[in-house]
C-alpha cells in the first residue's frame, strides 16, 4: 500500500524553520531546520543529521505569517537517509505530533485549509 494512501490527512508545502531538541538532551542541545511539509499529524524537516525511528522530540515553530509560536512534542516516525535522498525526496526526517494542545491543533488545521 503507497504511503499517501495510508495518510489520514492532506500534507501541504511548509517552509519554517523548526527548533528541535530530542527529549532528555541538554537544554542547549537545539537545532534548527527547515520544514518541507506539514499536516494535522505531522511534519518532515529536511536534515542531513542521523537519529533513529522512535526518538522522542520537541518541537518549536511559527507558521509562516504568524506570530504564534508552537510547542509541540513529536516522535520521529521514519527517516529518509542522505544516501537514499533524491530531489523529489530529500535527506530528512518525518515527526508525528504526540501532544499538541487544542489551541496550537487549531492554529496548525486553519493554516493548511487556508493555504488550499
Amino acid at each position: 500500500m503507497a504511503l499517501s494512501n495510508r495518510r489520514k490527512y492532506l500534507r501541504k508545502k511548509v517552509k519554517a524553520h523548526v527548533v528541535l531538541r530530542v527529549k532528555g538532551a541538554v537544554e542547549e542541545d537545539y537545532k534548527t531546520y527547515s520544514s518541507d511539509n506539514m499536516s494535522e499529524e505531522g511534519v518532515f524537516l529536511k536534515t542531513v543529521d542521523e537519529y533513529k525511528p522512535g526518538t522522542q522530540v520537541e518541537l518549536h515553530f511559527s507558521l509562516p505569517n504568524s506570530p504564534q509560536l508552537l510547542k509541540v512534542k513529536g516522535i520521529i516516525k521514519w527517516i529518509q537517509p542522505f544516501h537514499k535522498s533524491t530531489s523529489t525526496q530529500p535527506a530528512g526526517i518525518g515527526v508525528e505530533f504526540s501532544e499538541l494542545d487544542q489551541e496550537d491543533q487549531k492554529i496548525i488545521h486553519n493554516f493548511l485549509e487556508s493555504s488550499l
